[in-house]
């Protein structure tokens, strides 16, 4: 795997120091990122993110948290409706036609279905949760709330809800081969694809942020202040 014509560890060398590049690598396989995905995700946090690769690692979890919400559950929550209304739209203009076009409406009302579902988890339960353990650490506090069992079971959870996302994203790549629109697609038509193919590329990044990043500095994070 390349990107940018260069080979993984000299991208990985460029952007991180070896003690981040280490703790990079054990997360990363920890929570099962897949290499494609990776580098979707470090394209888009060189081209389009206004922080660094090293910066995300050495934010306080809080911070992270409300940034992902902020900016990446903002970014989903605006875009759904816009491409289910498109979508729909290509469905009873083209169906005929195009007849991918339902099953990838479908696959997308899927993942909106379950995108939905997946943040309001994160924004009424685990986020919070991630703020009230940095808050008693600050206070010098002990965390005890039987009710949320611990940060991993949650992190569990949304891992297998991120993969699935993932995979229900493939499907919809491989029905719009790779978001080439036909050639007698309409504007709607290659509007729709490219809003489709960068949705997929933000779910990556929002995925590589989390996963490679946020839960497992806050499954540490709650280790240590349990021990208090």
């Amino acid at each position: 795997m390349t990107f940018n014509n260069k080979p993984n560890d000299e991208l990985v060398s460029e952007n991180l120091n070896a003690a981040i590049f280490k703790a990079f690598k054990k997360d990363c396989t920890g929570f099962r990122l897949e290499p494609g995905n990776l580098m979707k995700a470090l394209g888009l946090i060189q081209s389009e993110e206004s922080f660094s690769l090293e910066e995300f690692f050495t934010w306080p979890i809080d911070l992270l948290a409300d940034y992902i919400e902020k900016k990446h559950h903002s970014y989903i929550e605006q875009r759904v409706p816009v491409l289910l209304d498109m979508l729909n739209k290509l469905c009873r203009l083209h169906g005929d036609d195009h007849t991918e076009l339902l099953d990838i409406y479908r696959g997308f009302c899927k993942v909106a279905s379950e995108l939905n579902s997946h943040l309001l988890k994160e924004e009424l339960i685990l986020f919070p949760y991630i703020r009230k353990m940095v808050q008693l650490a600050n206070e010098g506090s002990s965390l005890d709330d039987p009710r949320f069992r611990s940060v991993k079971y949650h992190v569990l959870q949304m891992m297998r809800e991120h993969e699935l996302d993932v995979d229900d994203f493939k499907q919809i790549r491989n029905l719009t081969s790779d978001y080439c629109p036909p050639k007698d697609a309409c504007k709607t038509y290659k509007v729709a694809f490219a809003l489709l193919n960068e949705f997929e590329k933000e779910l990556h990044l929002h995925i590589f942020l989390e996963s490679a990043i946020l839960f497992p500095k806050a499954i540490a994070f709650e280790s240590n202040i349990n021990r208090i």
